[in-house]
C-alpha cells in the first residue's frame, strides 16, 4: 500500500529507487490548490453552536442528519443553486474530505470550518499545507491493518508523477547519450 511509503516524520514519499519529498510547491504544481500565507486552524469538533461558520454552514439543510457521508452530502446539494460563501463552503467541505481526509464514521469532514471566517478570500489559505498536515496526521496513526482515511489521492497521483517524472527523465537520460545522424 502506498500509504507505508510516506514517511511522515521527513514528508518523503518512497518510490522505490527514488524518494521524493512531499512539499507545498509539489502540491501546488500537482493540484492547483492556493499556498497562501493563512494558516488553516482546526477544530477537533465542530459545533454549530461553537463556531459562527459551521451555524452558517448548516443553517442551508432542513432535516438533515447530524452527519452526513459523502453520499448523503452530494444529495442534499446536487438539487440546490446555492452560489456565493455557501457554495464555495460546500466545495470545499466536499473537496477536502476527498482529498485532505475522510472521518473513522464515514461522515463529512467539516474540521476546517471554523477556519473559514466571513471576509477571508479562501486563496489566501494555506491549502497545501493543510493537505499535507492531514497526511502526516493519518500516516502517524495509521496501522496498516486499518483503513487510511488520509488522502490517499494524494499518495497516488504524487506517485504516478513521481514515476513519470523518473521515467522520462531516464529516457531523456539514455537518448542524450546516444548520436544520431539524420
Amino acid at each position: 500500500m502506498v500509504g507505508k511509503n510516506y514517511d511522515h516524520k521527513t514528508r518523503v514519499l518512497n518510490c522505490g529507487s527514488y524518494q521524493k519529498p512531499i512539499t507545498e510547491e509539489l502540491m501546488h504544481e500537482i493540484f492547483g490548490v492556493p499556498t497562501g500565507k493563512v494558516e488553516i486552524q482546526e477544530v477537533e469538533r465542530t459545533r454549530a453552536d461553537f463556531s459562527e461558520v459551521v451555524a452558517e454552514w448548516k443553517s442551508q439543510f432542513e432535516n438533515a442528519p447530524k452527519r452526513f457521508t459523502h453520499v448523503q452530502f452530494k444529495t442534499y446539494i446536487q438539487p440546490q443553486h446555492a452560489s456565493g460563501r455557501i457554495f464555495v463552503l460546500n466545495f470545499l467541505r466536499f473537496y477536502n474530505t476527498l482529498l485532505g481526509e475522510t472521518t473513522h464514521n464515514s461522515s463529512i469532514n467539516i474540521r476546517f470550518l471554523p477556519a473559514l471566517r466571513r471576509g477571508l478570500d479562501v486563496n489566501y489559505s494555506n491549502w497545501c499545507e493543510y493537505i499535507i498536515r492531514c497526511l502526516d496526521r493519518n500516516v502517524d496513526g495509521w496501522l496498516p491493518k486499518d483503513c487510511f482515511h488520509g488522502p490517499m489521492a494524494l499518495l497516488v497521483v504524487c506517485s504516478e508523477y513521481i514515476h513519470t517524472f523518473v521515467c522520462t527523465c531516464l529516457f531523456l537520460n539514455t537518448v542524450g547519450n546516444h548520436s544520431y545522424n539524420t
